[in-house]
């Protein structure tokens, strides 16, 4: 009897601290923005994928809340502008038609950062074109074009 009743209480212990941690995450859950599309799948050279206003045109159509966008990709936004200018980052966020920006995806020029010496003609691809054939600079690019602290990120 008695084992039942620790194992029951055990139970309930461990039922009440899930709730707890459940009614915590919801929280922060309902914060969360989205669904959003990661604009580097889609982004080329053709309407409607080529500028930031086509392209989250297209997104808010299809549904999608917000939008992941490419830190690589200067057909939809300048780093170096946003990390100087809070005008320039409230004008990025009111040319996505309404939709959240949730990421500013680092993804491929994080490549560059940390790349074995084996790879650099691969990855020639994710660097700038007048780095490709420099594996050096190439990889010293991915350290400043990451967003620091003193970024505005107020999006």
């Amino acid at each position: 009897m008695r084992y039942n009743y620790w194992k029951c209480c055990g139970f309930v212990l461990s039922h009440n601290k899930y709730l707890r941690y459940a009614v915590e995450r919801q929280a922060y859950v309902s914060q969360i923005k989205g669904p959003a599309l990661f604009l580097a799948q889609f982004a080329q050279d053709v309407p409607p994928y080529n500028t930031l206003e086509n392209i989250t045109q297209w997104a808010k159509d299809l549904g999608f809340l917000g939008v992941q966008i490419p830190a690589s990709d200067k057909r939809l936004i300048d780093l170096d502008k946003a990390a100087e200018s809070k005008q320039y980052c409230d004008d990025l966020k009111g040319r996505c038609n309404g939709l959240a920006i949730t990421e500013l995806a680092t993804h491929l020029i994080g490549q560059l950062v940390a790349v074995h010496p084996t790879y650099d003609v691969q990855f020639d691809a994710f660097a700038p074109k007048e780095l490709h054939g420099h594996p050096q600079e190439g990889h010293s690019c991915g350290i400043p074009c990451i967003p620091g602290p003193s970024a505005p990120r107020d999006w």
